[in-house]
């Protein structure tokens, strides 16, 4: 688990944050299209509330908070109505 009040923190979060104040021009930080839904959300990833996941440029799993909804085989896939049932069609089958 990650020490949010240490060195991870000021590296991987205030220091991107202060850039950007300090150079609005030439840094750019992402919101919504790296790591979303956030752990508070993962409902959104895992229940019937699905969002539009095609712009993003990474999902996090939150295999460890997740509650076992993350399917064992691509079989399991097949009916799941979910974001992550969408995501896993997506990367196993190809676009349709």
């Amino acid at each position: 688990m990650y020490d949010y009040t240490g060195l991870y923190i000021v590296c991987a979060m205030l220091v991107s944050c202060r850039l950007h104040e300090l150079f609005p021009g030439l840094v750019h930080v992402e919101d919504k299209t790296m790591i979303y839904p956030t752990y508070s959300e993962m409902d959104m990833m895992f229940g019937n509330k699905t969002y539009n996941w095609s712009k993003q440029y990474s999902s996090h799993v939150w295999r460890r908070l997740e509650g076992g909804k993350v399917p064992g085989s691509p079989s399991n896939i097949t009916h799941l109505n979910s974001t992550i049932g969408q995501m896993m069609r997506y990367i196993y089958n190809g676009p349709r």
